[in-house]
């Protein structure tokens, strides 16, 4: 306390340089105008497989424009696209095409876009060539926050990871899920020590607020002053601890929520593939 008394303007300068300092920071950042592509692959979906393991050997799958029999397991992949920055994403700034691209052994077979921000302003579109390993996609204007999901559907030995290509004016890489969990970690940090800046900042403040009131206390009531100290002093050492015990059971009701959402979603058992057996011909149901 009587160090705070003796150097309060200087602790006060310091700490409100600091703030400035992670303000300036921030407002940086959030004002500078990017164009940033995210490009998010989601699992892939067997969803017809040429193995004796999964289905019948009489069942075969026959393309509509070709008509001939789709030799090879059948995959399911969808896709998101957005803006992630802060800069509307025009055609304009699309120097070469983008487009969806997977290895060369597979064969694409569909491409739909299932989902759109904002359908009437964004208008996405994809197309693809037969026989071809890559989708075309486009949008007439991505503004920030503004993007689409593709779903694709592919044929191919093993299920096989997409890639985003093309070139956009300003843009040196695109996002993906590792390069957005990266950034995201370093954002959860940053948020963490001005959380904790902020923390040390009020407890700073309270000190200097609880000397002051002893100044006051002592000119008001010298006598009686020592006792109302001590009774103050307990008094917020109390709050204080209620504020501890608050904050820790409301960070340990949140992690348990998030493990109990995990198990939920890890509850069903682990099973292994089998043969689907078809029911035999012309027998009928007990129904």
């Amino acid at each position: 306390m009587d160090f705070l008394k003796r150097n309060f303007l200087g602790v006060l300068g310091t700490a409100v340089g600091i703030f400035g300092i992670i303000l300036s920071i921030y407002f940086y950042a959030a004002s500078k105008q990017s164009r940033e592509i995210a490009f998010i692959t989601g699992p892939n979906h067997t969803v017809f497989s040429d193995s004796a393991s999964f289905f019948d050997p009489g069942i075969k799958i026959i393309s509509s424009k070709t008509g001939k029999e789709i030799d090879n397991n059948i995959y399911l992949n969808e896709l998101t696209v957005w803006n992630k920055g802060n800069t509307s994403i025009r055609k304009t700034n699309i120097l070469k095409p983008l487009k969806i691209t997977y290895p060369q052994t597979t064969r694409i077979i569909g491409a739909f876009i299932i989902e759109q921000t904002r359908q009437d302003i964004v208008n996405a579109k994809s197309s693809f060539s037969e026989n071809s390993n890559t989708i075309r996609i486009s949008a007439d204007i991505l503004e920030p926050e503004d993007g689409f999901k593709i779903q694709i559907i592919y044929v191919s030995t093993t299920p096989q990871q997409a890639k985003l290509e093309g070139t956009i004016e300003g843009v040196k890489n695109f996002y993906t899920e590792k390069s957005i969990t990266r950034e995201n970690i370093l954002y959860g940090f940053g948020k963490l020590a001005l959380i904790i800046f902020l923390i040390l900042a009020a407890f700073l403040m309270a000190a200097l607020a609880m000397s002051g009131l002893e100044w006051i206390i002592k000119k008001l009531y010298p006598e009686k002053s020592k006792a109302i100290i001590e009774k103050l002093g307990n008094l917020v050492s109390y709050l204080w601890i209620i504020f501890l015990i608050t904050i820790t059971i409301a960070t340990i009701a949140r992690l348990a929520y998030s493990f109990a959402e995990h198990s939920a979603k890890e509850s069903a058992p682990r099973m292994k593939t089998i043969r689907a057996e078809l029911a035999p011909p012309n027998v009928t149901s007990p129904d």
